[in-house]
């Protein structure tokens, strides 16, 4: 009997030592998911704070050139690496194309060959919708040999925005980048509320 009890007690203290263990890893994966939301609201604060002084600059511009500047330039401060790519392209008043208005490459201006944009330019101004490409070798809507067909310089990433007033098309915001999986949905819902200012 002596030793019933003894296997009986040996077998709740196994018990209670599971219990207490899958609690503690319950607590851990809680702590885990709260550690994710507290940096989360911190990189959305400093996203809204980064908004806010856009729409100040913004608001100091008194011309398009100038507007302009401001915005890739910023843009620029926010996603750009040495080999990121902004491109904003605006539509010419005369002709009603797409065409540059300014770009940069890491912190220098960047002169780039296609003038009225490529296959990922067109689908964003015939679409008016953001687009994001983690991949562009893997990315279903694109016919991959009309893309080595237009290809000047290697883009493997980007982010893309329609710029409108109303529901008008006045261009594009563009960030791109030869290394694939290079931006974030999170990346183009920024680059998008920049868009709508």
């Amino acid at each position: 009997p002596l030793q019933n009890r003894l296997s009986q007690k040996k077998a709740e203290i196994d018990l209670l030592s599971q219990d207490f263990s899958e609690r503690i890893n319950m607590v851990e994966l809680e702590t885990v998911k709260e550690e994710a939301a507290i940096a989360s609201f911190r990189e959305k604060i400093v996203s809204f704070s980064e908004l806010k002084g856009l729409t100040e600059r913004f608001g100091l511009c008194l011309s398009l050139e100038e507007t302009a500047k401001v915005l890739t330039f910023e843009v620029n401060k926010i996603f750009g690496g040495e080999d990121i790519v902004i491109i904003l392209y605006l539509f010419q008043a005369r002709t009603g194309d797409l065409g540059i208005r300014t770009s940069y490459k890491g912190k220098i201006e960047f002169n780039i060959k296609q003038k009225k944009g490529d296959i990922f330019d067109r689908w964003v101004v015939k679409t008016l919708q953001p687009l994001f490409i983690e991949d562009v070798k893997s990315d279903y809507r694109f016919d991959p040999d009309k893309i080595i067909e237009e290809e000047t310089r290697a883009v493997r990433s980007l982010i893309s925005v329609p710029l409108t007033v109303g529901h008008k098309a006045i261009g594009i915001l563009r960030v791109d980048s030869p290394k694939e999986n290079c931006f974030t949905t999170e990346d183009l819902r920024f680059l998008n509320a920049i868009g709508d200012l």
